[in-house]
């Protein structure tokens, strides 16, 4: 089988960059390969590859490839005069369309015919599917089906899927990037249709080969696809590496493009390589269809040898039974009259048990007894994922991954914990975090991509009436994205408070300057705590906005600090070292000896601390541990009811930024014990689990943090406190004497013990 493996790369070859085969290929070879090539639907470049080579081929076989090519010429020009038909009608209509995949694809082809297609894809606007309906009517099409993602139309054979959205939410990273795809397109001209630019375009293809090659349905001309992509160039290489990569992809991808490149150069593949382009050519449909089962299964098992019943079950139910959709597409009576399905399902069940208890039978054993060959192919695919560095990609472990998520935006996601199947308080997010603070969580910390994150923040917003804080952490989305992606009418207020705190800043970063050089005269080692430490050093690349500078020094150098500073400054405070102000904004607090005593013993706090540059000066910053339970424990544990939803928000973004910085969960466990706040660490790891699963990885932190009774109590108390807050302090009296009592004296009581 390895020299039709290779014969037929070769072929292939040979036929899309018309370079001619020198050796020949055995009668019997043509007959595998002929199979084959109809299986790929490379007839069209098969023959291509012959007449250049002069190859000799059995009368029969050749028959074959010429009847194919024949045919591929006609359904190839038909679907181009009904593409072409379509899209006239949708100009004159004035409906929007952005054509994909195969119909964009085949002018990059050698010639259109080469490229063969069973479809066509196009993204449309939902608002306009009414208009589009007619249209098809008119053209004579009748309706298929609707999925969660496409309807389906059809005519002569030849079938057009109009997405609503890049994917099914099966695969919830692709929709999270892409969503209906008109918000990373743009339109060409003054007409209705839209494009990718080339880095998105070349990222779409990438993810849809990957998605059918998890389940055995990737074709070679997926693959030929990325090279003419990859030949065009124009794509932004740091964009689409980062994007790739936050999908577990860009391995992968280096690989396949490795390996595609020398393919068809001549050389010869790698390791890796070969089991590609093996799996994508070779293999029975028998197989092929095993390895969706698996995939299946993999995915409800999360990468484990040892499947669950509940797992084996629903793999079980699926193999069996046909979903509703699919019945509806099968049968016309089941799409005009739905309530009928049951009796459908009746009828089957007793089909299956009566007509095909050998398959029935079959399906079992092989789910529930763990046949040796099931389990070794099973095996297998798990090496496979693994060798290409797909494996977190396919099982699903975090949201970067390919990953079922049942929603209809990240408004409407449930929130739920992933503890041994366990459901756990993570639900109070809801009431801590408003919708919106939830996708400024993820905007900020580098899991949602920031045109995504604009569109969610901005719906139905009034910016005259949303806080200043929050209008500022929008500000920093459009800093670093640029504004296209928001609202026109919101963009002045928003640049406005952003432009602000940037000139506070221009202003203030002189005058700190030289109190950082008054210290370091005299010989007074410091240490940047708080958000002067997340712009030093954390998140330097990230425009964060400040009211305040936080310095720490010795218990024992604090008096000589505060004296050298005050001096400095002609509005010092006698009382306390909260110093100075610019313009009412811009504030110095000195801390003695560590920035909270509740957290941090002095002594390990500075014996923990790194060393970094800031404003030109070498500098102490907190640890990462020390500064994320900073981050979590000061604002959170006692001032829960008090604090602004946004700067919650920001402080677990800034949180994330800590940890994708690298962490040691078992030092922050340690730390945490000491402060006696494991619990509420706890707490705020589980809410940023679920907030940012792409960041944070439950596997990693959870040995550290057992799930004690305290914790239940704690979350509890947290989550009713948050329900009685209509605002940052309830109006009622009685409630905020309530609200008093139980932060005061039951949570943290009970934290304690």
């Amino acid at each position: 089988m390895d020299h039709i493996f290779n014969e037929l790369l070769a072929l292939t070859r040979a036929g899309l960059m018309d370079v001619p085969l020198e050796t020949d290929i055995s009668p019997e070879d043509w007959y595998a390969i002929i199979k084959i090539a109809e299986e790929q639907n490379l007839i069209s470049i098969l023959y291509r590859a012959v007449r250049i080579s002069g190859l000799k081929v059995p009368d029969e076989i050749l028959t074959r490839i010429k009847a194919g090519f024949f045919q591929d010429i006609r359904l190839d020009r038909l679907q181009n005069s009904e593409l072409e038909q379509l899209f006239l009608a949708f100009e004159d209509q004035g409906v929007d369309y952005f054509p994909i995949k195969g119909a964009v694809m085949k002018k990059y082809y050698p010639g259109s015919v080469y490229r063969w297609m069973s479809d066509a894809d196009i993204f449309i606007r939902e608002d306009q599917y009414g208009i589009i309906s007619g249209i098809m009517k008119n053209a004579g099409y009748s309706f298929l089906d609707e999925s969660e993602h496409e309807f389906r139309w059809k005519k002569s054979g030849f079938l057009i899927e109009f997405h609503k959205q890049a994917m099914s939410y099966y695969y919830a990273d692709v929709v999270d990037y892409f969503g209906d795809g008109f918000s990373r397109a743009h339109r060409i001209g003054n007409s209705h249709r839209y494009q990718f630019d080339a880095t998105d375009e070349l990222i779409f293809v990438a993810v849809h080969f990957v998605k059918h090659y998890f389940t055995g349905a990737a074709k070679i001309r997926n693959i030929t696809d990325l090279y003419y992509l990859w030949v065009r160039g124009g794509e932004n290489e740091k964009k689409l590496e980062e994007v790739l990569e936050s999908m577990n992809l860009l391995s992968f991808y280096r690989i396949l493009k490795k390996n595609v490149m020398a393919w068809l150069r001549g050389v010869s593949l790698d390791e890796s390589g070969e089991l590609i382009f093996r799996t994508v050519l070779t293999g029975s449909n028998e197989e092929k269809r095993l390895r969706k089962y698996i995939n299946w299964e993999v995915r409800s098992n999360r990468g484990k040898t040892r499947t669950t019943s509940s797992a084996k079950v629903r793999t079980v139910l699926k193999r069996l039974f046909i979903p509703g959709k699919k019945i509806r597409t099968r049968f016309r009576i089941f799409r005009e009259h739905p309530l009928l399905l049951p009796i459908y399902w009746i009828w089957r069940g007793f089909y299956l048990i009566i007509f095909r208890k050998e398959r029935l039978k079959e399906y079992v054993i092989v789910q529930f007894k763990d046949s040796e060959e099931y389990l070794k192919k099973y095996v297998e695919y798990m090496k496979e994922m693994r060798t290409l560095g797909l494996e977190q990609a396919v099982v699903g472990g975090k949201s970067g991954s390919f990953r079922k998520q049942k929603r209809q935006s990240s408004f409407k996601q449930n929130v739920s914990g992933q503890n041994n199947g366990r459901r756990e308080g993570v639900r109070h997010g809801n009431n801590l975090l408003a919708p919106r603070e939830r996708v400024l969580v993820k905007a900020l910390s580098g899991d949602l991509s920031f045109a995504d994150s604009a569109h969610l923040l901005t719906d139905n917003m009034d910016a005259d009436r949303e806080s200043s804080l929050y209008l500022l952490s929008l500000g920093i989305v459009g800093f670093r994205q640029g504004w296209t992606y928001f609202p026109s009418g919101i963009i002045p207020r928003i640049r406005g408070i952003h432009r602000y705190y940037q000139v506070a800043d221009s202003a203030a970063a002189p005058w700190l300057r030289e109190k950082l050089a008054v210290l370091e005269q005299a010989g007074i080692p410091f240490v940047l705590t708080g958000g002067t430490a997340m712009r030093a050093h954390y998140a330097s690349d990230t425009p964060r906005m400040m009211n305040g500078y936080d310095i720490t020094v010795r218990s024992k150098d604090h008096e000589a600090a505060s004296s050298l500073l005050r001096s400095a400054v002609q509005t010092a405070d006698p009382k306390n070292p909260f110093e100075r102000t610019i313009s009412g904004r811009t504030i110095l607090r000195l801390h003695k000896g560590v920035p909270d005593g509740r957290l941090f013993s002095e002594r390990a706090f500075w014996a923990n601390a790194e060393s970094s540059v800031y404003l030109d000066h070498k500098v102490l910053i907190p640890s990462s541990e020390d500064m994320l339970l900073h981050l979590l424990c000061t604002p959170f544990a006692p001032y829960i009811c008090d604090e602004d939803h946004t700067d919650r928000a920001r402080r677990l973004a800034e949180s994330c930024i800590v940890i994708r910085s690298g962490i040691s969960y078992e030092v922050l466990a340690k730390t945490a014990e000491r402060a006696g706040l494991t619990d509420v660490v706890r707490f705020y790891l589980v809410l940023l689990t679920d907030l940012v699963p792409n960041i944070i990885d439950r596997k990693d932190w959870e040995p550290f943090f057992p799930d004690r009774f305290s914790y239940r109590l704690f979350v509890r108390e947290l989550d009713w406190l948050a329900r009685i807050r209509p605002g940052k302090k309830p109006r009622d009296p009685f409630l905020r004497f309530v609200r008093r009592v139980v932060r005061k004296h039951i949570v943290f009581r009970r934290i304690r013990k």
